[in-house]
């Protein structure tokens, strides 16, 4: 939704546009699961250049708080150590595995 608020300033290709596509398939690629690790850097890295206000702001900011933007931050940090998921694309792709912790 971010992306999208980015995307809905203007039609120049700016950064402003660049970063609300890069957003938007970022968020497209973590709901399916391809590319998980990129795709959560991706997400967390926008995170946090808004949260230091390294990027500028759309006109409907949706996190205006330094708040939203930490809890984004670290869903995507535990998404990108976690994995995608048994059902996602990337799991398709590599195999699944199963981490095994300790055999009795």
């Amino acid at each position: 939704m971010q992306g999208w608020a980015y995307l809905s300033g203007g039609g120049e290709l700016t950064s402003r546009t660049a970063l609300g596509a890069l957003l938007i398939l970022a968020g497209a690629a973590l709901a399916i699961g391809l590319f998980t690790g990129a795709a959560s850097a991706m997400v967390g890295g926008a995170a946090i250049c808004a949260g230091l206000s390294w990027l500028p702001a759309p006109s409907p900011n949706l996190f205006g708080a330094a708040l939203p933007d930490v809890l984004i931050f670290v869903v995507a940090v535990a998404l990108g150590l976690l994995g995608p998921g048994a059902w996602s694309v990337d799991a398709r792709m590599f195999g699944f595995r199963q981490i095994v912790i300790g055999r009795p």
